[in-house]
């Protein structure tokens, strides 16, 4: 991050941090991402992904009283697969992969320490059942305030970054797109 951005007292509105100076952003961007994900996160993730690599988590899923956790575990994977092929590869466009590329990355890096959050989850809801209850009611819950949300609403996500990510005015672009459309009135 440059250093004009550290010292810079320009406010931006809206943005994943709150309102804030560009120097505030840039400090917490600097926590966030050096600080608890890479010195403290990630470690934690590559030491359970190594204790956890034999665990077989999809064991049992396919038992009727785990329908829950078989859902969760199948939208997981369909969400990497389209998280790398759509926004990874997408978001940057220099970079744009191959398919054996794209298949490299569904399968090991970002991807795997996503899979280990998730390994450490399926164990704990199928090893103790009040952990799998919570699950179970926070699975229907979930679904219902989705539905609800959505029902009349159109079903899209726009992604949220561009290649440009050490920029924090990126961050107005969804504020800027919903206004326009608000003044529109579409959707």
């Amino acid at each position: 991050m440059g250093k004009n951005l550290k010292n810079s007292k320009q406010k931006l509105m809206f943005n994943v941090y709150g309102q804030k100076t560009m120097s505030e952003l840039a400090n917490t961007f600097n926590i966030v991402h050096t600080v608890f994900k890479y010195r403290f996160w990630v470690p934690l993730l590559e030491i359970a992904g190594y204790i956890f690599r034999k665990h077989d988590e999809k064991q049992y899923l396919d038992k009727p009283h785990n329908i829950n956790l078989l859902v969760f575990d199948t939208a997981f994977e369909e969400s990497i697969e389209v998280w790398v092929r759509d926004f990874l590869n997408k978001v940057y466009p220099n970079q744009s992969m191959k398919e054996e590329d794209i298949q490299n990355r569904i399968n090991s890096g970002s991807a795997n320490y996503l899979r280990t959050m998730k390994k450490i989850m399926l164990m704990m809801c199928k090893n103790d059942t009040a952990y799998f209850e919570f699950f179970n009611i926070f699975s229907h819950k979930f679904a219902k305030h989705m539905c609800m949300y959505y029902k009349d609403k159109p079903k899209h996500h726009l992604f949220y970054t561009s290649k440009n990510i050490g920029d924090f005015k990126y961050f107005t672009l969804y504020d800027k797109i919903t206004n326009e459309v608000e003044k529109d009135g579409k959707h």
